[in-house]
């Protein structure tokens, strides 16, 4: 998966005011985390007012998993920046419906981008994007640990986690978030006694050659 680190190092200006935006910076004093799968959505959790109305700024959604009356919640000052705000309360547990993680997932694929979703410590916010990731990217369970590791969400608390992997499908199953896998198939070249692997999408039958010969070319095109 190796997508690197989870924080923006430069500058980013694509705020609605056109400032500068720099939030490795900002990770580094605040509970503000920006995953590099998409690029386009953030975690945070608690964050004085000034924080975030920069924030704010920034993105043009905002998604809050607490309840609607916590006092840490500020969505006069997330409008007034002209962000879309959204309501809805999650919190992982063996008893939580699957339909609440249905319409958790929609509204995460609905709402604009840039994209922060809040909690009380970003444990919940990265949580709660997680599932829409794995459904967008076809994740399973076995993905789930090395995915929180790749992105650098160090707030997912352990038994989060565990939630997050009894949510996601076994490879080879149907599941809640993808109904199939992707197909690996190993190409053998002789000559060199080396294997090339064509992995492809089922959805779109697109597919990616890792480690190919160069006289092989022909046949694994044609494959």
């Amino acid at each position: 998966m190796g997508c690197g680190s989870a924080k923006f190092h430069e500058p980013i200006s694509t705020g609605k005011s056109g400032n500068p935006l720099d939030l490795g910076e900002i990770a580094k004093e605040f509970p503000v985390r920006a995953p590099c799968l998409p690029g386009d959505v953030l975690v945070s959790g608690d964050l004085p007012e000034k924080m975030v109305g920069q924030l704010a700024d920034h993105c043009k959604g905002w998604l809050y998993v607490n309840p609607e009356s916590d006092p840490h919640f500020m969505p006069e000052t997330i409008k007034s920046k002209g962000s879309k705000v959204e309501v809805l309360p999650f919190k992982p547990s063996k008893d939580l419906s699957s339909s609440l993680v249905d319409q958790l997932v929609k509204t995460i694929a609905e709402m604009p981008r840039p994209l922060m979703i809040q909690c009380t410590s970003a444990n919940r916010a990265a949580v709660a994007f997680l599932p829409w990731l794995a459904k967008e990217r076809g994740y399973t369970s076995g993905c789930a640990e090395m995915l929180i590791k790749d992105l650098s969400l160090d707030t997912v608390r352990p038994e989060a986690q565990q939630w997050l992997t009894s949510r996601l499908p076994e490879v080879g199953s149907a599941g809640p978030l993808i109904s199939r896998s992707p197909e690996v198939r190993q190409l053998f070249d002789e000559e060199t006694s080396t294997f090339t692997y064509l992995v492809s999408c089922p959805e779109t039958l697109e597919a990616v050659l890792i480690d190919p010969v160069l006289e092989q070319k022909d046949r694994d095109l044609e494959v």
